[in-house]
């Protein structure tokens, strides 16, 4: 028996299914090429998309930001809506070209996580109703989090999208100006083309950035809670082997060392995942935590020297969930796979491993002393990503606030 289990492409086809959301919002988005063996016509045609929702991504967020020059004096609230719209397209803008920089380690990432999910682990019974149960929970999550994720941004979309037109209803009177935000390459009177324009330009953006947005995290914080349940799938393999066969005959020595080798050949997977998905999304994640901080800063600010209506404060209210739920889901699966890969040293305490045999508790050694460094989300290893973290910066960062404030 060889250390790496064969592939069961049975259930390779389970697994798969997993990430399909996410590849179908990263393929909208213009980030998931075609594979190589597409067409030639139709890989041409995916580039040329991709490379123009990348330029109006640009485009829109350089005209958000360069709107903020051309507002006239004291209209606070309609900076701070320019800087909330900058930020959004220049996250959505930044996600597309750092997935498009890493497309390929991405494609290997993903074609990795697809043979890890085929491995056969050769257990039955109990242990592979387990194993099963494992495997589901990890599609449940992936799709709980997607499936959240696209309703609540589709819908704090919309919400911008139609906020002119929910002001007409309670009001009665179209708003003047029709949209909060100002665009600077449509500076200039207000006239029914320019408006419609303002408005088809600011609601494609808006969606375009969601899809890109979802898609990224979705799928890269899925591959991280899909690893967090391959180390306990392996931690429940090692609890539950039998070491107490292996010393009463050669045979069942032999074959525990085989699986003890499996294991720690399954372990080197997960561990070399997670190594290549950190390595993709470091730059990202600094990125993200500073848009976040600065959509909170935005907003604070914003209620500091407005005025209060009903509709800033949910406006502030959704800009606070959408820019904490954007770094939570990483801090999230950050410290799920942190507890999956480090718990592997308490599974391997609980087995019976004092009645193995002395080569096979040397190859325990082995899994112990590369489960003491649990594997988790980092940012070149000077930021650890966790809600621990998060809630630091948050602290740091409302103490600095106070402070010039004061």
């Amino acid at each position: 028996m060889s250390g790496r289990g064969p592939e069961d492409p049975a259930r390779a086809r389970t697994q798969r299914p997993m990430f399909a959301r996410s590849m179908w919002l990263l393929r909208a988005g213009g980030m998931w090429p075609p594979p190589a063996s597409a067409p030639d016509w139709r890989r041409d045609a995916f580039e040329a998309r991709s490379l123009l929702t990348g330029a109006f991504m640009l485009l829109n967020a350089l005209g958000e930001l360069g709107g903020i020059f051309t507002l006239p004096r004291g209209c606070m609230e309609r900076v701070c809506q320019n800087i909330c719209s900058t930020l959004w397209r220049l996250l959505g803008f930044m996600m597309w070209l750092m997935f498009r920089h890493h497309v390929v380690s991405i494609q290997a990432l993903m074609a990795e996580v697809e043979r890890i999910a085929g491995i056969d682990h050769g257990v039955h019974g109990v242990l592979h109703a387990r194993v099963e149960e494992l495997q589901q929970g990890a599609r449940t999550r992936i799709n709980n989090i997607i499936l959240g994720f696209i309703s609540w941004f589709t819908y704090s979309s919309t919400a911008v999208v139609t906020q002119p037109f929910v002001n007409y209803l309670v009001i009665g009177s179209m708003p003047r100006p029709v949209l909060p935000s100002n665009f600077w390459l449509l500076v200039g009177p207000d006239t029914p083309f320019r408006e419609a324009v303002m408005m088809l330009s600011q609601s494609l953006a808006q969606y375009v950035s969601t899809v890109i947005v979802i898609g990224y995290i979705s799928f890269l914080g899925g591959i991280a809670v899909f690893l967090s349940h391959q180390a306990l799938i392996l931690g429940a393999m090692l609890e539950a082997m039998p070491f107490a066969t292996a010393g009463r005959n050669p045979a069942g020595t032999v074959a525990v060392t085989a699986r003890v080798r499996h294991c720690i050949a399954f372990h080197q997977d997960i561990l070399r995942a997670a190594e290549d998905l950190n390595r993709v999304l470091r730059l990202m994640l600094l990125f993200l935590f500073m848009i976040c901080l600065a959509f909170i800063a935005t907003m604070v600010y914003q209620v500091s020297v407005v005025p209060p209506t009903n509709s800033l404060f949910m406006a502030t209210v959704m800009i606070l969930i959408c820019s904490n739920s954007l770094v939570g889901v990483f801090c999230y699966c950050s410290d799920q796979l942190r507890e999956a890969t480090g718990g592997v040293v308490h599974r391997v305490m609980a087995s019976d491993w004092t009645s193995a045999p002395v080569p096979v508790q040397r190859l325990l050694e082995f899994v112990v002393f590369r489960a003491t460094k649990p594997s988790a989300l980092w940012c070149w290893r000077a930021l650890t990503i966790s809600r621990v973290t998060w809630l630091q910066v948050l602290n740091k960062s409302y103490s600095v606030f106070a402070v010039l404030r004061s």
